[in-house]
């Protein structure tokens, strides 16, 4: 086990294996177990650090780097599963001083700055699990003659519940995007405080009703274009 000074090594595999090297990932350097029985202590491998490729698929040399910074929620909890896989089947080996730990092996602000941001992408997934409960996901479908549709029954989106509700673009707090889904449309809302109205959910200011589609209906065809 050791501090590892940063050096440039060769790869000879689009899935980050490593000719004569340690893996390095988020600073964690690793040996494939397989070598394992190559390793003693006269003989000198270096370690490289490659976490962005990972998410990103981009293992050309300009790929292969520790940078983290814009990786989405989503792929920094993929960082999450490989640091998992690499524990579980690779042999621990030191650290690489650099970008996430100093030369005496100490975190850096960085790392701890990734450390926050992993723990935010978690908190994130719970939001969006619980979104997706209150706002399940249309069924749809689409059909050369006819076009789309969506339609919610009361397992779409596989979300199992005592009502259906009616279809409804969603639009995602914080991205501007939408999905279709299924809404409460009648008693309390499930999402924020109670409302005077009976319609459940519908108020909700993060939705917008299907053109051309009945705002009660269960099922909306959509253009073809």
């Amino acid at each position: 086990m050791g501090i590892h000074a940063r050096r440039q090594i060769k790869y000879y595999s689009s899935h980050g294996n490593y000719e004569k090297g340690r893996g390095g990932f988020v600073a964690n350097c690793y040996f494939p177990s397989s070598y394992r029985v190559l390793v003693t202590s006269d003989l000198d491998f270096s370690c490289r650090d490659a976490t962005r490729a990972f998410v990103t698929g981009d293992f050309s040399p300009e790929g292969l780097i520790d940078d983290v910074d814009g990786l989405s929620d989503a792929d920094l909890r993929g960082l999450d599963e490989w640091s998992k896989f690499y524990d579980r089947e690779y042999s621990y080996v030191g650290k690489l001083s650099g970008r996430y730990y100093d030369a005496k092996g100490r975190p850096t602000a960085y790392q701890k700055q990734f450390t926050k941001n992993l723990r935010k992408a978690f908190q994130s997934k719970d939001a969006e699990e619980s979104l997706r409960k209150i706002f399940p996901p249309c069924n749809s479908e689409w059909k050369q003659d006819s076009g789309g549709r969506v339609w919610c029954s009361e397992r779409s989106g596989g979300v199992e519940r005592s009502w259906a509700g009616v279809p409804r673009k969603f639009f995602e707090p914080g991205t501007g995007k939408f999905r279709c889904a299924c809404v409460k449309n009648f008693g309390e809302p499930l999402f924020g405080g109670g409302g005077a109205d009976d319609v459940g959910d519908l108020s909700n200011p993060n939705l917008m009703e299907y053109e051309g589609c009945a705002k009660d209906s269960v099922s909306c065809q959509l253009p073809k274009n």
